[in-house]
């Protein structure tokens, strides 16, 4: 038995569930156009709120919504929700 690590598995169900954009321009062109829209609105947060406080907020909702989409697209798989 070999140790798969989780992250490839949702990886892998979201491919099949009809998110195509990783396909058409590749998961780090996709991570750098998320960052790049969102790095001026976490600064913008962080000087008006407290870059500490924002930024573990902003990791908090990264890692919460990271374990729920990954749930959701097992149990899409599971049910063959896709």
């Amino acid at each position: 038995m070999t140790d798969k690590d989780p992250k490839e598995d949702c990886l892998e169900i979201d491919q099949s569930c009809g998110d195509d954009l990783n396909a058409k321009i590749g998961v780090l062109t996709r991570r750098e156009v998320e960052a790049r829209i969102l790095a001026p609105v976490i600064d913008a947060l962080g000087r008006q709120f407290g870059n500490a406080k924002v930024l573990a907020s902003v990791r908090e909702t990264i890692i919460i919504k990271r374990e729920l989409t990954c749930a959701n697209l097992r149990l899409q798989a599971l049910y063959s929700y896709c």
